[in-house]
């Protein structure tokens, strides 16, 4: 019962299709899933892991439902995973 997650090779980078796993910049932060979550703590343990792969591995996000950023890199913070730069796929 886990979400799928496409990871997409692209200009030579890996694009993550983020879907309702984390569907704007908004919701980058573990805590912060959508409200229609059935299972948030299931989600936040999830959302941890991938996050994690994502910044190791280099990932651009690309957000579905986010109708200002569509795609984003990640930075490590003192208090976790933090908003990197925000573009345009178009713009790889």
């Amino acid at each position: 019962e886990q979400q799928m997650i496409p990871i997409v090779n692209y200009k030579g980078r890996k694009v993550a299709f983020c879907a309702d796993l984390i569907p704007s910049v908004g919701h980058l932060k573990i805590p912060y899933i959508p409200s229609y979550d059935v299972r948030p703590l299931i989600t936040m343990q999830e959302k941890s892991f991938f996050l994690d792969k994502a910044i190791k591995e280099n990932y651009v996000l690309f957000f579905e439902h986010d109708a200002y950023n569509e795609c984003c890199d990640l930075k490590p913070g003192e208090k976790g995973i933090n908003l990197g730069a925000k573009f345009k796929l178009s713009d790889l």
